[in-house]
């Protein structure tokens, strides 16, 4: 394991915080930009000069959303650092022979793993 392999796992929670607030933000932004389309669109039949803004707001909400939906997608993919640990360390060290031992040696541990598992797969 190199030192940045270290890094960038340590790092996995500042990188999702990061991602999450930014989609926080810009789901914000996306949802204010929804709201100028539709105004701008329902006032364009009326009003002819509101054309050009109706064509912007379009604009703004296709932009917002598609950057809103690419970091949400980011923020989905990437792990926590406990995760990103394990998913580094543990297919080194799990292997079919040693499970046992595994059990015996990180029997509190073992447990958890397995209880967190089956949470996160809601079993």
């Amino acid at each position: 394991m190199t030192t940045w392999e270290i890094y960038w796992i340590m790092q996995c929670d500042a990188i999702s915080n990061t991602l999450n607030a930014l989609t926080g933000a810009l789901s914000i932004i996306a949802f204010l930009a929804a709201i100028f389309y539709i105004l701008t669109y329902i006032a364009k039949t009326e009003c002819e000069d509101m054309k050009p803004l109706n064509v912007a707001g379009r604009r703004i909400l296709c932009v917002a959303g598609s950057i809103f939906l690419t970091l949400a997608l980011l923020a989905a993919v990437v792990p926590d650092t406990k995760t990103a640990a394990a998913m580094y360390v543990v297919p080194s060290v799990l292997t079919t022979d040693n499970v046992d031992t595994l059990k015996k040696d990180f029997g509190d541990i073992y447990n958890l793993a397995v209880e967190g598992a089956k949470d996160k797969l809601g079993k």
